[in-house]
């Protein structure tokens, strides 16, 4: 990964993301913008300058395939990945 790239974080963080941040930061100066919602993060992907882009796809629910087909023609050429961690029961 390039010094300094822009990675856009789409839906809710979670420990597990954040800990591979900090870690991909520890080795290569990147830096993260994260947004909850599709929408916004189709904005700032036609604004320019996202190198990659994470998805969080259970935060998403039922319109999670939607979603990340609506960000990927956001981004036609950039590199896009999603996870789906467990998120633990709420007592």
């Amino acid at each position: 990964m390039k010094a300094n790239a822009l990675i856009l974080v789409v839906g809710e963080g979670s420990p597990e993301l954040d800990s591979a941040l900090e870690d991909l930061g520890s080795r290569c100066p990147v830096r993260v913008v994260r947004v909850e919602r599709p929408a916004t993060a189709c904005a700032r992907i036609g604004g320019g300058g996202v190198d990659a882009v994470l998805v969080h796809t259970a935060s998403f629910g039922k319109s999670a395939i939607e979603s990340f087909a609506m960000l990927r023609r956001a981004g036609p050429g950039r590199k896009f990945r999603s996870w789906r961690f467990a998120t633990p029961a709420m007592s």
